[in-house]
């Protein structure tokens, strides 16, 4: 979902209507009607910590590949299918492993599923609150909310904009803080390595690399990397080449940005590429493309200081340049992180990426206590507005999907 979809989400924040009765019979009054699926994968995933563990990826990739079963019923089919591809391993190590807070390695493959079943329920339980109360603070009037079991139903009449409904009922909201590699060492020391490797198999023609990589498309066979990269280099004196500042890499094109990423995920290259290395683009394009960040940590999806550190966000502007800002109040915990953070990165970026998209990198002058942080980009006045509403609201326990919409007449 590009980032002027996620901006829907804030909108709710900014209506400030009351209650009013919700209650509707959409059969007798007409409307529309919209099934929403929950991203089970994903719930998977962050149950098992968002492991890399090869055994556990294939499944979810087989059983997204071919299977339509939902909710519940896709949890035991992915549970058969790690007994299928690993006979014997104890189920609970896949969870257990990377999220012992939750789930014991003692546990029977029985208590395994319970649990994580018990967990689905929970999570669509919150999911359901938080889409009835996204809908009541966009001033819906007539909604129902109904929770299948695996799957919401979503009843709508009365007055609305179906296309904010829809950048509501989908936005995540996924926002956080993190720390970066240095660009110049990912692209001397990986990318230009993993181009080669590339190169190499592909003039081999190796099979794996053929069906992995577009080499068919290429601009440059010798180069199925660099070829899509403009990178982030800067001419000095003298005509001195050197790399930019800050945490930016270069720029890729936006059609090839899938593909580009695809390479990266390719098993040659993962094989080179050190595990707490991840790469994010930049939320808007640029004139030479899609900045392309280098992120340092566990993953994408755990941030340094996430979205439930932040007790506050509001709107503000740089008091030079009268640029929107938004001010940011983390918790007692966080705070003490951030300071540390900032103390030991001085001089450094910091990225701030919200659902893999990354919102700014700035540079760390001195340390910043107290919890309290500013935002400053390249916002326009609505999206610092929005961006400090995404904030407000907290993010969805887990995505969403609309799969049908169907208008009911009276």
């Amino acid at each position: 979902m590009n980032f002027q979809s996620l901006l829907y989400l804030a909108i709710i924040l900014l209506t400030g209507c009351g209650k009013g009765d919700h209650s509707f019979n959409i059969q007798d009054e007409g409307g529309t009607e919209i099934i929403v699926e929950p991203n089970v994968s994903y719930f998977l995933q962050k149950q098992a910590g968002f492991t890399n563990e090869p055994t556990f990826k294939e499944a979810l990739n087989q059983l997204n590949s071919h299977q339509t079963v939902k909710g519940p019923e896709f949890i035991k089919l992915f549970l058969a299918k790690l007994q299928e591809l690993k006979p014997g391993r104890h189920l609970a190590s896949y969870f257990a492993t990377t999220n012992k807070s939750k789930y014991d390695y003692k546990m029977s493959n029985t208590e395994l599923e319970k649990k994580l079943i018990e967990a689905f329920s929970l999570e669509m339980d919150r999911a359901e609150v938080v889409l009835k109360a996204r809908f009541e603070k966009f001033g819906l009037e007539q909604f129902n909310v109904i929770n299948l079991g695996n799957a919401f139903r979503i009843e709508l009449g009365g007055e609305y904009d179906l296309q904010r409904i829809r950048g509501v009922v989908q936005a995540y909201a996924n926002f956080g803080f993190y720390m970066t590699h240095d660009p110049l060492v990912v692209y001397e020391k990986y990318l230009i390595q993993a181009d080669k490797i590339l190169a190499e198999l592909a003039s081999s023609n190796d099979t794996i690399i053929q069906r992995d990589s577009t080499l068919d498309e290429s601009r440059d066979a010798n180069h199925p990397i660099l070829k899509y990269l403009y990178p982030n280099l800067q001419i000095g004196e003298r005509g001195r080449k050197s790399f930019g500042s800050g945490a930016l890499i270069g720029w890729v094109q936006s059609k090839d940005t899938s593909v580009f990423l695809h390479l990266l995920k390719s098993d040659p290259v993962r094989l080179l590429l050190p595990r707490d290395l991840h790469f994010a683009f930049a939320y808007k394009t640029e004139e030479q493309g899609m900045g392309l960040y280098c992120i340092k940590g566990h993953g994408i999806n755990s941030p340094e200081i996430d979205q439930e550190s932040v007790t506050s966000a509001h709107l503000s502007k740089n008091e030079s340049s009268g640029s929107p800002t938004i001010n940011l109040q983390f918790n007692v915990e966080a705070a003490d992180k951030w300071a540390q953070l900032t103390r030991e990165n001085i001089g450094k970026s910091i990225l701030v990426v919200l659902d893999k998209s990354v919102l700014m990198a700035p540079f760390v002058e001195s340390e910043i206590p107290n919890g309290n942080t500013v935002i400053s980009g390249n916002f326009t006045l609505q999206e610092a507005q929005d961006l400090a509403g995404i904030l407000n609201v907290g993010s969805m326990p887990l995505p969403l999907r609309i799969v049908s919409e169907t208008t009911i007449k009276k």
